[in-house]
């Protein structure tokens, strides 16, 4: 049995050496999904795929978000996890220092080392070194929908993700062609509403808290994150937060209040599996 004692962590905005991590655990973390375990023709093309796409929502501020939670030592302000003050205000222009690799299937070496990481202005130490303190345990992302007035605007410009166009070669665009046809999402949400992207632990700290304290942190700060990123004094009321859910993450999602929508299946018998593919849309109302 693994251990499930509560961490002491810290949560703070992501930044750009951070994605390369997020990316490895949030493919550790939904390993079993299916375009993830059977679609690539080689692993390392899942891991360049999924940083590719944090980094191109990291470079828009306005409409997407990041926390990260880093485990703490305890010996600082931030054991409290739930009050750390996140910078939400993004300067114009600020240029973001990305390291770009070569394309997506060049084979470039993605491997990361050691998850260590740091918020603020908090200094690598011997101690650091020896309690694991910094390491990334689990992140969260959402976006916050556009207006139809910014949808409009952003017609004909590089604004929206488009996974299929960004496959590497050798990908089963079969597969992903049927998980987007059966999968999509079918709830409407609009101008200022919440969708969120992703929310993942690593295997061996999840049931721990992670994932609660990343969610207590989201809603204790739901208005000046939302009003920042919309850029209103204030958040607009009622608004949908959507959030699509395995089975083993639905019962957390339902303490937070949220309520099934509709059930998704996928049959995966065409590809070797005899259990379908299962998730849940989940919507709650602020």
């Amino acid at each position: 049995m693994g251990n499930s004692n509560p961490i002491s962590i810290s949560i703070c905005p992501a930044t750009p050496p951070d994605l390369p991590i997020l990316s490895r655990l949030d493919i550790a973390a939904n390993s079993s999904h299916p375009l993830i375990s059977q679609s690539f023709q080689y692993p390392f093309q899942a891991l360049k795929l999924w940083l590719a796409h944090l980094r191109f929502c990291y470079e828009r501020p306005k409409e997407y978000r990041i926390l990260v939670a880093k485990l703490s030592s305890g010996k600082s302000k931030r054991e409290q996890g739930l009050k750390v003050e996140i910078e939400v205000e993004v300067a114009e222009g600020e240029k973001l220092e990305l390291e770009r690799s070569a394309s997506i299937d060049s084979g470039v070496d993605v491997s990361l080392g050691s998850l260590v990481s740091k918020c603020g202005d908090e200094e690598d130490t011997d101690e650091q070194k020896d309690d694991g303190e910094g390491e990334i345990v689990g992140f969260m992302m959402w976006r916050v929908c556009k207006s139809q007035k910014e949808r409009e605007e952003s017609v004909g410009r590089d604004d929206e993700w488009d996974w299929i166009s960004q496959l590497p070669k050798g990908t089963d665009l079969k597969q992903w062609k049927r998980y987007v046809e059966v999968m999509s999402s079918e709830s409407g949400i609009g101008d200022g509403d919440v969708e969120i992207l992703k929310l993942a632990v690593l295997p061996r700290y999840q049931g721990r808290g992670t994932g609660t304290r990343l969610l207590q942190f989201f809603f204790g700060n739901l208005s000046p994150l939302f009003s920042s990123a919309l850029d209103k004094p204030t958040l607009s009321h009622p608004t949908k937060i959507r959030v699509r859910a395995s089975r083993s993450a639905k019962t957390l999602y339902e303490k937070f209040g949220w309520t099934v929508a509709k059930e998704y299946t996928l049959d995966l018998r065409a590809w070797g599996r005899g259990r379908a593919y299962v998730d849940f849309e989940m919507l709650r109302v602020v």
